[in-house]
């Protein structure tokens, strides 16, 4: 006799459903999606873009930075249209209109002098910083009186007082019609000071 065969017939409902589940896998094995009964979503890089972009197409911060620029290049053509340039024509001058006046720099020097130094008593440690604070307020005061075109070198020497020589010499190439200089020596019980300032006419 045929033995009869027992046939199983699957489950429909569990094959429609598999039918229908698809599983996508992502590239890092982290996701799954299932395309049948979800709809389709952007991915995050799709919907970065789409925030960046505008329908122009220029990003965001494209535009930012265009309307920075803008705003830069008006900003400077209103600079340049504020301060017009000014051509000035050569003077044929070879002449200052206030020469260098020694006595009244001499005045200027020995009113210093005697200013900082009548208290002050000779020291080693400090002396190179008085020095340099002497010749710029001798500088600075020479300079007010407002010598046209001249360049104005100070030149401040200290030293202790011990019944020793000194002597201080300069010597210089100039023009001896216009440049000009003028000196003032300071002496008390325990230092002297000699202080020269010299004008350098500047065409």
């Amino acid at each position: 006799m045929a033995q009869a065969k027992e046939t199983v017939l699957p489950n429909l409902t569990e094959m429609n459903k598999a039918k229908r589940t698809f599983l996508c896998i992502t590239p890092d094995l982290s996701r799954t999606t299932n395309i049948a009964d979800s709809p389709a979503t952007p991915s995050s890089n799709e919907r970065r873009r789409s925030v960046a972009r505008p329908p122009g197409g220029m990003s965001i911060l494209g535009l930012i930075s265009s309307k920075r620029l803008a705003k830069q290049l008006a900003r400077r053509a209103t600079l340049k249209q504020e301060v017009p340039f000014v051509k000035l024509d050569n003077t044929y001058r070879m002449e200052p209109y206030k020469k260098f006046l020694v006595p009244e720099v001499r005045e200027i020097i020995k009113e210093v002098l005697e200013g900082q130094l009548a208290n002050e008593q000779y020291n080693k440690d400090t002396t190179p910083k008085l020095t340099e604070d002497i010749s710029e307020d001798i500088k600075h005061k020479v300079k007010q009186l407002s010598f046209d075109r001249y360049k104005i070198i100070v030149s401040v020497v200290i030293g202790e007082k011990a019944s020793q020589g000194v002597t201080i010499t300069s010597r210089c190439s100039w023009d001896a019609n216009l440049d000009n200089f003028s000196t003032f020596t300071f002496t008390s019980s325990c230092l002297f000071c000699t202080a020269s300032v010299y004008g350098l006419y500047f065409e």
